[in-house]
């Protein structure tokens, strides 16, 4: 948990979220990437994931990509987001080019921006069939603090 001045106050659901920060010695363009196993979408004919997710450290503060491949060599950009907010947002992202395919993989693949104290948080992914979704949306929510029991980090010293 970072309080509510930087990043997440807490998990939207249980005591876990995923993260990526920066600090004063991080380079601009480093990158982290969290890969999924394979999954079969043979009968799935309206696949989507959705997550949510969360971007602190002002206009320069990187960006989250999520990437798919049904082929494991080539990965294409579903979705993309760099804008600064300041709460938890949803994500919902059709997945129909990898409808029927048995193997499909995805990743998020955050970029750190040129703040010295960004953070890229994810939460809740979720990967359903459902017919009744439109196209990829953002809506706005607000979390529920949790207390943690993640000890404070040291400070780095100049």
């Amino acid at each position: 948990s970072f309080g509510s001045t930087r990043g997440p106050s807490g998990a939207i659901d249980g005591s876990f979220y995923i993260y990526v920060s920066t600090t004063a010695l991080s380079t601009p363009g480093t990158t982290a990437i969290l890969e999924s196993p394979c999954f079969d979408l043979r009968g799935f004919d309206k696949p989507h994931i959705r997550f949510l997710l969360h971007i602190w450290g002002g206009s320069s503060s990187g960006e989250l990509r999520l990437e798919g491949t049904s082929n494991g060599a080539e990965w294409d950009t579903l979705y993309s987001r760099s804008t600064n907010q300041n709460n938890w947002v949803i994500a919902n992202v059709q997945l129909n080019r990898y409808k029927d395919q048995e193997s499909v993989s995805v990743r998020f693949h955050a970029i750190i921006g040129t703040v010295a104290t960004n953070i890229i948080a994810i939460d809740r992914i979720e990967l359903y069939n459902d017919s009744s979704t439109p196209a990829p949306t953002l809506q706005p929510i607000q979390p529920t603090p949790i207390p943690s029991s993640l000890p404070t980090p040291a400070p780095t010293l100049q």
